[in-house]
C-alpha cells in the first residue's frame, strides 16, 4: 500500500514540475463561455482596484529624472513649469513683436546709425549709414516687413551706396535682413563683411 502512494506522489510532482518530458493529461476538461466571461470580468475589476488604488496614493514615489542638472521628477510641479518657461522666454527673446520705429546704434562697430519709419501698407522704410571715414559715408535704403514668427524683417532688394565729398556712387542691389536678439536687432548684409547689433536709442 505504501508504494502505491509513494507512486502516486512521484507522478503528481513530475507532472507539476513542468519538465519538458512530462505530457499533458490526455482529457482536460474546458471551461464553459459563461465561466470564461466570469473570471474575465473578475480578472479586470481586480487590476482596476489595483490601479485607482496607486493612483490614490499621495506618497507614491517617482524616479528621479534630471536634464541638465534641472529635476523634473514632479511633473505636475515647478521644474515642468520652470521648463516651460524658460523655453517660452527664450523663444520671447527672438520672435515677436519689435518696435523698429526711431532711431538705432549699432553696439559692435560704434560708427553705424539706422532711422525706421513706418508706411501706411505697414511696411518699414529702413535708412543704414555707416561711416568710414570723415567724408566717407555707406548707406542702405532698405523696405520691407516684419514677420513676427522669423522675429525678423528679410529683403533681397536693399540699395547700397556710398556718398563721398556730397556725391553719390557705387550704386549696388543687395540682400539680407534684421533679426530680434531681445530688445536688440542684428543686421546682417550681403554687402557688409561684420554683423550689426542695433540698440534702439531712448
Amino acid at each position: 500500500m505504501k508504494k502505491i502512494i509513494f507512486a502516486g506522489i512521484l507522478a503528481g510532482a513530475v507532472l507539476i514540475g513542468g519538465c519538458g518530458g512530462a505530457k499533458e493529461p490526455e482529457k482536460t476538461e474546458s471551461l464553459t463561455q459563461e465561466q470564461q466571461d466570469s473570471i474575465a470580468e473578475a480578472m479586470t475589476s481586480k487590476v482596476d482596484e489595483m490601479v485607482e488604488s496607486l493612483v490614490g496614493q499621495a506618497d507614491v514615489e517617482l524616479p528621479e529624472i534630471t536634464i541638465g542638472g534641472i529635476d523634473i521628477t514632479d511633473p505636475a510641479g515647478g521644474a515642468i513649469g520652470e521648463l516651460d518657461s524658460m523655453e517660452s522666454a527664450m523663444l520671447g527673446n527672438y520672435t515677436g513683436e519689435v518696435d523698429l520705429v526711431g532711431s538705432w546704434q549699432d553696439e559692435v562697430s560704434e560708427r553705424a546709425g539706422m532711422d525706421v519709419t513706418e508706411n501706411e501698407d505697414g511696411t518699414y522704410s529702413i535708412l543704414v549709414s555707416w561711416s568710414s571715414s570723415s567724408d566717407e559715408t555707406a548707406c542702405w535704403e532698405i523696405k520691407g516687413s516684419w514677420d513676427e514668427n522669423l522675429g525678423g524683417l528679410t529683403y533681397d532688394d536693399g540699395s547700397y551706396y556710398v556718398v563721398k565729398n556730397g556725391e553719390r556712387t557705387g550704386e549696388e542691389t543687395t540682400n539680407g535682413g534684421f533679426y530680434k536678439e531681445g530688445e536688440k536687432l542684428r543686421w546682417k548684409d550681403s554687402k557688409n563683411e561684420e554683423d550689426a547689433v542695433f540698440v534702439k536709442e531712448k
